[in-house]
């Protein structure tokens, strides 16, 4: 009994822990987009090195022992601060956002973190506090209890290293850290893809246009913000047309028509290549090929 209450205790330690440092982050990311969006111009190179350099480490703070969970407060203070750099709305899709920059979850980072943290353990001599505490979670979990050593386990199995586990040691701490993270990074492709797929906005358009994970040309080619705005917000299903105007009033997808094609529905398609109110524009700026 007091090992499951002892468990439980740990998990709210990690939940809340997670849940300090990205309110912390997003107190830090405030003050820091308030500084940085008043600039004129800024690359994604130069935003990313200061949200990587001063937000991440607040955001991954103990992470070493909540990494292998999935923590939203954690994440959302990232999409938050990617919306706010796109100018878009908040409501915009979480998935597009991350796929248009090219930028990956902070689990991913998190899981790094905890399965490094892993490797120093086991360097540490058998007399070490640490060490006895760890080689306790493992007599737990060898008994089918649920401890640290357990999610630390799972994930090496399920990502095809369960050798490491049984070995409990590394040749090159560098290179499985460094194969870990590609394996994990190559995990959440092919989530991506799924979830835009399964996605009943994005699968419409979204992967239509944008067929691959990775930054995209106009988020540095755009110098006018109203024009990345569009852009962004036009991508990510963020928009006015009907077909995502009309579903946020329960209209269903077959009614949702142009108001000026009648019984047409105005989706992405039919705005850029279709409605004939934008004839003019679409003949100045999409090139006849």
């Amino acid at each position: 009994m007091w090992v499951c209450t002892l468990v439980i205790l740990c998990l709210y330690t990690k939940w809340l822990n997670s849940l300090q440092s990205a309110m912390k982050a997003k107190q830090l990311l405030i003050a820091l987009l308030n500084n940085i969006l008043s600039l004129s111009t800024i690359n994604s190179d130069n935003f990313f090195k200061m949200f990587d350099t001063k937000i991440a480490p607040i955001m991954l703070y103990l992470s070493e022992l909540w990494g292998m969970f999935a923590m939203h407060a954690v994440e959302n203070v990232q999409t938050y601060a990617f919306k706010i750099f796109l100018h878009t709305s908040l409501i915009s899709c979480n998935v597009a956002i991350l796929g248009n920059l090219g930028r990956f979850p902070m689990k991913i980072f998190a899981m790094k973190r905890c399965m490094k943290f892993w490797l120093r353990i086991l360097k540490l001599r058998e007399e070490r506090y640490v060490k006895l505490c760890y080689n306790t979670l493992v007599f737990f979990d060898n008994y089918g209890y649920v401890t640290w050593a357990t999610y630390i386990r799972k994930q090496l199995y399920s990502n095809w290293f369960g050798y490491v586990w049984e070995a409990q040691n590394v040749d090159s701490e560098a290179l499985f850290l460094s194969k870990y993270l590609l394996r994990i990074k190559y995990q959440y492709l092919q989530t991506w893809t799924d979830l835009c797929n399964n996605n009943n906005t994005l699968k419409k358009s979204y992967i239509n246009i944008k067929p691959s994970f990775g930054l995209e040309e106009y988020v540095n080619g755009l110098e006018f913000v109203k024009f990345k705005r569009c852009i962004a917000s036009f991508r990510s299903c963020s928009h006015n047309l009907m077909i995502e105007k009309d579903r946020h009033l329960g209209i269903q997808r077959e009614e949702r028509y142009c108001a000026y094609c009648k019984n047409i529905i105005e989706d992405e398609y039919h705005f850029v290549s279709i409605c004939s109110l934008y004839t003019e524009l679409r003949n100045t700026y999409i090139p006849n090929k």
